[in-house]
């Protein structure tokens, strides 16, 4: 994607439908499935150091884009009141 576009930005992005986690049995990490909403499945076995890490950053990056998110929806909200 990257040599097509000329763009070190660009990739493909597919949208989470579904996940699970469950244990791997006898080994030192979890196994996650990723489905996509086209059916498309994939599983990584993830050691528990990076389940910790991955728990961690998904929490502390999903708490600052919904913070984001509500200061952009304030800043706009009057621009959207003269609009309407």
């Amino acid at each position: 994607m990257k040599r097509q576009t000329g763009n070190d930005n660009a990739r493909y992005v597919f949208g989470l439908e579904g996940w699970s986690i469950e244990s791997a049995k006898e080994q030192d990490c979890l196994i996650a499935t990723l489905i996509t909403s086209n059916g498309f499945e994939v599983c990584f076995a993830i050691p528990f150091e990076a389940c910790r890490s991955l728990g961690w950053s998904l929490l502390h990056d999903a708490d600052q884009a919904v913070e984001a998110s509500v200061v952009d929806e304030q800043a706009i909200a009057p621009v959207r009141g003269k609009l309407n």
